[in-house]
Order: C-alpha cells, then sequence, then structure tokens
C-alpha cells in the first residue's frame, strides 16, 4: 500500500480533496450553510494525538461532511480502533457516509444520528472507548463533556475544537474543566492551532455527582 503524508493512502488522500471541493461547491451555493470543516493544521494535530494515544475506540460528537472523520479513522487504522462519529443533519451524515467509504475507511467507522444512551455508552466503555472528540454546536460542549466524563476511564482523552476562536461561547466548558483541574480529576491544556483544540486527560474515575450539574446528566 503506497502512503501519503500522514501516513494516508491515495483514497483517503483522494477523498479528503474531494471534500475540499465539495465544500467550496456548498459554501458557494448556500452561504448560510456552509459545512464548517476541521481546518487543516488541527486535522493533523488531531491525526497525532490519536496515533500517540492509540485508543481501541474513539468517538466524534459533530463528525459534520466527514473531514475530521477521515482523519481520526486514518490514525485509528494504523492502531487498530474504531471510530464512533455522532453527525444529526441528514444531508451531512450522507455525505460523510459516501466519504468514509470512498476513503475505504468504512470497515472501522460507524457513523450514527445521534448519541447513545446510557447503556450503549457503558458498552462502548467496554470495549475501550478512550478518546473523544467535541465539534459540534458550541452550545452542547458543557452537555456533552457532563454527559461523557463520568464514563471515561484514567487516561482516556477529551479534545474539543474552537476554544479560542468561540472562547466565549465556550466559557461555562473550560470553566468546568478548570474546576476538575483544579480537583486533580483531570489535567487541562490549550493547543493554540486552528481555531483551538483543547486537550482534558482523565486522571481517576468520578461519578455524576462530582460534576456540578448532576440533575442534568440524563442521556
Amino acid at each position: 500500500m503506497a502512503l501519503t503524508r500522514f501516513g494516508h493512502d491515495q483514497p483517503i488522500a483522494s477523498a479528503l480533496l474531494e471534500l475540499k471541493q465539495i465544500a467550496k461547491r456548498w459554501e458557494a451555493e448556500s452561504p448560510n450553510d456552509r459545512l464548517r470543516q476541521l481546518r487543516e493544521e488541527s486535522a493533523e494535530y488531531l491525526w497525532g494525538l490519536v496515533i500517540a494515544h492509540g485508543p481501541r475506540l474513539a468517538l466524534e460528537i459533530g463528525g459534520g461532511s466527514g473531514v475530521s472523520t477521515i482523519w481520526i479513522a486514518s490514525a485509528l487504522r494504523m492502531c487498530s480502533g474504531h471510530l464512533v462519529s455522532i453527525e444529526p443533519d441528514g444531508d451531512r451524515r450522507a455525505l460523510a457516509r459516501r466519504m468514509v467509504s470512498s476513503a475505504g475507511l468504512q470497515s472501522i467507522v460507524r457513523i450514527i444520528a445521534s448519541v447513545p444512551d446510557s447503556k450503549a455508552l457503558r458498552r462502548m466503555v467496554v470495549k475501550g472507548l478512550a478518546f473523544v472528540f467535541l465539534d459540534c454546536w458550541k452550545q452542547d460542549y458543557l452537555r456533552f463533556a457532563e454527559m461523557l466524563l463520568p464514563f471515561m476511564g484514567p487516561g482516556s482523552l477529551l479534545v474539543a475544537d474552537n476554544v479560542l476562536s468561540h472562547r466565549d461561547k465556550l466559557s461555562e466548558f473550560l470553566k468546568l474543566l478548570a474546576g476538575l483541574d483544579g480537583e486533580k480529576r483531570t489535567a487541562s491544556g490549550i493547543v493554540p492551532v486552528g481555531d483551538g483544540l483543547s486537550i482534558t486527560r482523565v486522571l481517576s474515575t468520578f461519578s455524576r455527582a462530582a460534576l456540578r450539574h448532576p440533575n442534568e446528566l440524563e442521556v
């Protein structure tokens, strides 16, 4: 298998190039409905992070058209991992499925419309869930962090995009992470690539009651 930069084979490289072209056409036709694809420098950093961490199972919330999905899955293929990607918008979900298949990654990626319930999340943990990537509506970051962190064991990573470009909208999310860092439950940092990636490593197992809004944690 001939590999290009970042270990991508030709189908992956071609799919990513096609997604760039699709984004340009989409945004020209619907300027108020951009695809909002992950910036390339952020995707490259995310790829390296997944390679270094090597999770058996990763979860992506906000897969969009499939750019981040393909980058994450490309890394996971190199460490025998799998990805569950969530994208509620039907058109974007259909495009992501088509492009993941074009990239030859369909065997390790499952694209679904909504967040799994508590039982399904527990099953994902048993299967090795250790990496979560957030790139959805910014007002939902806090809710998803509170929902997912109690399921993530020590050593797991929670990564979120746009924490610099949308710092004001994500103030409560960042405040939650700072509080957990202060309690030594997590260790977080922000990497100034692209629109800003926050990386949070879970240090210890904790319950839903340990978070600030335990009454809002039902899936």
